[in-house]
């Protein structure tokens, strides 16, 4: 397969130098079939709004990739079209879906574009939710990590380790019974008391 797409690379580049004046529109000729330089360019703009989602930048060699990679997947394209597998019901089923949902997106898209939401309608928005989830108490939560064990002799052990300086997340990590949260250092995340039993609750308030 490898073989295969560095032969129709090599056979795309070349015939492209043939004809530098499609060139200008087209990333290649494939077995005479151009490949549009839209097509390039759409994948870029795809690879570079992933990049900016994740707050990293785009490498400089990823230009040269795209380029390769938009080749070969009209190499294989071309060969599965000769196979005939666009014609399979199961192949226009999964275009259909992927249709719908280009287009559905696309209509998000154009929305977002002409609505577009502002910093304070967004704060807003998240303080109204905030509300709703809040319950009629008040809502508090506390972070907290835990150490459970089963008898309180085991409990006061770990007390005079901590005093000596033993650090928390490892004696949880060793001697919790609990498997989730002792994995995590003891780590419970942000809850409310009321999520809890109620010695366990009222001791994260007096805490």
């Amino acid at each position: 397969m490898k073989k295969l797409t560095l032969a129709a690379t090599a056979v795309a580049l070349l015939t492209g130098a043939l004809a530098l004046p499609a060139m200008a529109q087209n990333v290649a000729i494939v077995n005479g079939k151009p490949v549009p330089m839209a097509r390039l360019n759409a994948l870029e703009d795809q690879i570079k709004a992933q990049a900016a989602r994740s707050g990293r930048p785009v490498p400089p060699e990823v230009n040269k990739q795209l380029r390769e990679e938009v080749i070969a997947r009209e190499v294989f394209m071309q060969e599965a079209e000769r196979k005939g597998l666009q014609s399979a019901p199961d192949f226009r089923a999964k275009m259909d879906l992927a249709r719908q949902s280009i287009l559905i997106n696309e209509l998000f898209a154009d929305y977002q574009k002409a609505h577009p939401v502002t910093d304070a309608e967004a704060k807003a928005e998240y303080d109204r939710v905030i509300a709703k989830m809040a319950p009629a108490g008040g809502g508090k939560e506390y972070k907290v990590r835990h150490i459970l064990v089963d008898k309180e002799d085991e409990a006061k052990s770990i007390i005079a380790q901590l005093k000596k300086g033993a650090k928390f997340e490892d004696l949880a990590k060793k001697s919790s019974k609990d498997p989730g949260s002792g994995a995590q250092g003891g780590d419970l995340g942000w809850s409310e008391p009321s999520a809890y039993v109620s010695e366990f609750g009222d001791a994260m308030k007096n805490l």
